[in-house]
């Protein structure tokens, strides 16, 4: 499995993560790896949401919408 060093983290993050680590019941590089981890797959599904936006752009071709503020309002107002 790969690793990695992180060099020069400020003390006060350090005891922040510590005390993260402590709350979620876990050793310090096990909350490290979590976060991590969690980044990861949280840019994972950001980057298939965007792709899939993009799909569902695409099928609209340069069709125009309204914008339905107006019809909002005219709604809210009678």
């Amino acid at each position: 499995m790969p690793q990695f060093l992180v060099r020069d983290l400020s003390s006060s993050a350090v005891s922040t993560l510590k005390a993260q680590a402590k709350r979620n019941h876990r050793s310090l590089q096990g909350e490290v790896k979590a976060i991590l981890e969690d980044s990861a797959a949280r840019a994972r599904a950001m980057e298939r949401f965007r792709r899939e936006s993009e799909k569902l752009r695409a099928s609209f071709g340069k069709r125009k919408f309204s914008d339905s503020v107006d019809i909002i309002r005219q709604m809210r107002d009678t």
